[in-house]
C-alpha cells in the first residue's frame, strides 16, 4: 500500500487520481470479482486509517484485526459465520471485532473511512 500522493494536501474523493489500486479481493465468491482500492491516511505500529472503496460482488472476509468502519457510499451485506447481518447504507458505522469472519456482499460500489487497531 505504497502512493505517491501528497496526503499533506486536501484529498478529493471525486478524483480517482488521489486513490492507489489495492487490486482484487482474496476470496471472491462467483464470477463477479470485486475490485479495491483507496489510499492511506496514517499507519503505526497501533493503527492504520484510510479511505476504502470497492466495487460490486461476494467474498468471504476475515478480519484479523479490531476494525471501525463509516460508509459514506454504496449497498452491502455482511454476513458474520455465527449469523449475525449487518446491512450497510451511506452513514452506517459498523465495528468489525477482531478475527470477525464472514461474507460480503456488496450490491452497489462501497466508500468507507476505516480504522485498524492492531492489538
Amino acid at each position: 500500500m505504497t502512493s505517491n500522493v501528497d496526503y499533506s494536501l486536501p484529498i478529493k474523493l471525486n478524483d480517482e487520481n488521489s486513490f492507489v489500486d489495492w487490486g482484487a479481493v482474496e476470496s471472491p465468491i462467483g464470477e463477479k470479482i470485486s475490485q479495491t482500492s483507496g489510499f492511506l491516511i496514517s499507519k503505526n505500529k497501533t493503527q492504520e486509517s484510510g479511505y476504502w472503496q470497492c466495487t460490486e460482488g461476494s467474498w468471504k472476509c476475515h478480519v484479523t484485526n479490531t476494525e471501525f468502519c463509516h460508509f459514506l457510499e454504496g449497498e452491502c451485506t455482511y454476513l458474520s459465520d455465527t449469523g449475525q447481518v449487518i446491512e450497510v447504507i451511506p452513514g452506517t458505522v459498523a465495528v468489525f471485532p477482531k478475527d470477525w469472519k464472514g461474507t460480503c456482499s456488496i450490491k452497489k460500489k462501497i466508500k468507507k473511512y476505516y480504522c485498524i487497531i492492531f492489538d
